[in-house]
């Protein structure tokens, strides 16, 4: 009688698909109940670190639908543990040389969804100045995914999510490790896709709608004619001597001194817990709810 094959796997293997699970049922059920972004790559990390990975940093980040901000990452050191980033939309980030000559930009431009660099001897440094740094700090292998949203899944400008990973162990990234970041990639997006849609409805939301309307809105208060009492006290203001003014200055430089001129007013009213209502020009129209204690 010939014994059944069996097919004893490797001992890395073995503990991949161990993580590979685990991870799998944490993004699920992560992306059901949480939304801190910084907590999902710390969770992440500690699943990759537990099952064998050699991580020196880990970065994850999108573009943002977002009136002020323009984009997104969170970046894992073992030393700091996680540091968000956050890039304004009136910074040209499209045209500064350090994105431009950064890998994922690259890696965006290629649209060939991964790029991987070995920091060994062979390396050729200059291509990358960025890598050239994670280099001299000690890393000795580099890879970045970048996984697409679909046209019709789209919001807004967020086309999709990166990704990248580095390691300082000697040879870098072993054929299994990499074979399975590129499997944990697409579970990964999509976790934080859930995460950021949420962040980005209540964000638009509050902008534009104010706080507490915004936040009604987003916990289900959207029924067609129905209105809720608010105890406050109304603000209207306007900028002295606007008309003037806009008949004297060319409409750039009236559109700047409008931004500068609301930004200041918004927040002297948020500081006070207020909300602004709307805009009219030079006008601002703004609440401060009260208990009706007088």
């Amino acid at each position: 009688m010939v014994p059944a094959e069996t097919h004893v796997l490797a001992p890395e293997e073995t503990a991949l698909q161990a993580c590979e699970r685990e991870i799998g049922d944490f993004l699920v059920r992560f992306g059901l109940e949480q939304d801190d972004l910084g907590a999902l790559l710390e969770g992440v990390t500690a699943r990759l670190r537990q099952a064998g990975f050699a991580l020196r940093r880990m970065l994850i980040g999108s573009d943002y639908l977002h009136p002020v901000i323009g984009g997104i990452s969170y970046r894992w050191r073992p030393e700091t543990g996680v540091e968000e980033s956050v890039w304004e939309r009136t910074f040209d980030i499209d045209s500064s040389d350090s994105w431009l000559r950064s890998p994922l930009f690259a890696l965006i431009e290629s649209k060939a969804g991964e790029l991987r660099r070995r920091l060994d001897q062979e390396y050729r440094r200059g291509e990358f100045p960025l890598l050239d740094e994670l280099q001299d700090e000690g890393c000795t292998d580099y890879i970045a995914f970048a996984s697409s949203f679909g046209e019709r899944a789209r919001l807004g400008e967020m086309e999709g999510v990166f990704c990248s990973f580095q390691t300082d162990r000697q040879g870098g990234f072993t054929d299994g490790e990499v074979e399975f970041l590129r499997r944990l990639m697409p579970p990964l997006a999509l976790t934080y896709k859930a995460i950021i849609t949420v962040r980005t409805a209540r964000a638009l939301m509050t902008t534009y709608l104010g706080k507490d309307p915004g936040e009604r809105v987003i916990a289900g208060s959207i029924d067609r004619g129905r209105a809720v009492s608010v105890p406050a006290v109304l603000w209207y203001s306007d900028l002295q001597g606007f008309t003037k003014i806009a008949d004297a200055v060319d409409g750039p430089v009236l559109l700047a001194l409008l931004n500068d001129y609301a930004e200041a007013v918004v927040a002297a009213v948020q500081q006070h817990e207020g909300e602004v209502l709307k805009f009219m020009g030079d006008g601002v129209f703004a609440m401060f709810p009260s208990d009706g204690g007088g």
